[in-house]
């Protein structure tokens, strides 16, 4: 394994010692966005079959080349894309308005595989950036069994540029909270287990708070 891969392991390893968590509860999404097709075919070889994109007509080489990945896609998704993105694509993880819920559970009708949807919330409440208010989020959760195609299994949060580790550490607890909250509604919202949060600047604390899912690209430049 390539040192740069196994130092990451190492690094996702501690964390969960630290949280007093098994390891295998969480996903390495290694963000291939700032690969080319060769590029991301050595994510591959180094064992990590869970690939990140953000934007559907650059990762459509690697969808094509590499079939056997899990692609997730990353980035804010345009309601005019979801036809495609549902088809190709196994998680979602910026489902960050009704509008698009909306057009995910309608595009999901019919298919055999339905990519595993996370809403975003923002949190941290700036306005440059998507996702429901964790008031929004609990009166979308309440009316989400109307959404028959929608396979909403988690939350995602994103922590602001250049936070500090205890405003990032306060912001992951801050979705962990609230996913412990909305779950408690019931079915099909007890489904709603898994925590998208933590990228390369701030995963172990992420995974300290909860993580199981973490989203990783530079972080496998600069080792």
């Amino acid at each position: 394994m390539d040192e740069r891969v196994q130092a990451v392991k190492d690094r996702v390893h501690e964390a969960c010692l630290r949280a007093r968590r098994p390891a295998s509860e969480v996903t390495i999404v290694a963000v291939s966005k700032y690969s080319d097709v060769s590029g991301t075919g050595w994510f591959l070889e180094q064992g990590m079959s869970h690939l990140g994109e953000n934007r559907l007509q650059a990762a459509q080489p690697k969808l094509d080349a590499f079939p056997q990945a899990i692609w997730h896609y990353i980035g804010s998704l345009q309601t005019r894309k979801v036809r495609e993105v549902v088809q190709k694509f196994a998680y979602i993880h910026s489902v960050d308005r009704i509008e698009l819920a909306e057009e995910i559970n309608r595009r999901c009708e019919g298919l055999a595989n339905q990519p595993g949807c996370f809403l975003q919330v923002n949190l941290s409440g700036e306005s440059t950036k998507g996702g429901f208010t964790a008031g929004e989020l609990r009166n979308f959760v309440r009316s989400i069994s109307t959404y028959v195609h929608l396979q909403v299994i988690g939350l995602m949060t994103i922590a602001p540029q250049g936070a500090s580790d205890d405003e990032c550490r306060t912001l992951f607890r801050g979705l962990r909270e609230l996913r412990d909250e909305v779950r408690l509604l019931g079915e099909p919202a007890s489904r709603i287990r898994e925590l998208s949060m933590g990228m390369s600047q701030d995963f172990e604390i992420a995974i300290e708070e909860g993580a199981t899912f973490v989203r990783l690209g530079s972080v496998f430049l600069n080792q």
